[in-house]
């Protein structure tokens, strides 16, 4: 996914957060948003400072947006600012309210979202510590596509045995139990499993560069 410019909803005043992207070299528009601040693509962003974010949990604004936010594949809650400057101004909003403590509150706040809504809310020291971030989101998103993709183990192997299982657990809908179970009755010859009677040879891959014994030794001890 590649996007062109961030999108920044008209209504919302932010000149030093528009020096900043300017200044980091990311583009960006002003238009009417419907649901959030900034938009890049799938991902939406809802800006808030630390008093706005308390008063919008108070008077229920905010759990409005996170519902809106979900038609997003990627909504993300912004709170940007010093929290412990804040607090004074926090604890003098009560509008007829039993009075909670803001830190409380912000506390329970988001143990809700997290619970509720799943919704990450990320906090940036200033506008500037913001903007960096955006800025890394637009050249991320924007990044060539990887030659190489991440392997994701269901865990760390400790063991051949394990590092056997964690094989066939790449396979969709491969379970750790059921990868146990197919090679268990192979005596884990994942060779055995596969119906293939020869040992490999993995000699040949000393040919290609930057394969040493040590990795063909590795493949051995795991495949043989």
């Amino acid at each position: 996914m590649t996007v062109d410019k961030v999108y920044i909803d008209i209504g919302r005043e932010a000149p030093d957060r528009k020096q900043y992207l300017s200044k980091f070299g990311v583009p960006f528009e002003e238009k009417r948003l419907d649901i959030g601040d900034y938009l890049l693509g799938d991902y939406n962003i809802e800006y808030k400072s630390w008093t706005d974010f308390y008063a919008s949990m108070m008077d229920g604004r905010l759990w409005q947006q996170l519902i809106n936010m979900r038609q997003y594949k990627h909504p993300m809650v912004a709170v940007v600012g010093d929290k412990y400057k804040s607090l004074y101004k926090m604890s003098n909003y009560r509008k007829g309210r039993p009075f909670v403590k803001p830190e409380d509150a912000i506390r329970n706040g988001l143990a809700t979202i997290y619970k509720s809504f799943g919704t990450p809310v990320m906090m940036f020291d200033d506008d500037k510590d913001f903007c960096l971030f955006i800025k890394a989101l637009y050249n991320t998103l924007n990044k060539e596509k990887r030659k190489y993709r991440p392997v994701f183990h269901k865990r760390k192997p400790k063991s051949i045995k394990e590092i056997k299982e964690n094989v066939f657990c790449e396979v969709p809908n491969v379970s750790v139990g059921k990868a146990k179970l197919m090679l268990e009755n192979y005596d884990y010859s994942i060779l055995s499993v596969l119906g293939i009677k020869r040992k490999c040879n993995f000699d040949k891959l000393k040919n290609v560069k930057g394969i040493g014994d040590k990795i063909v030794e590795q493949m051995e001890s795991v495949f043989n």
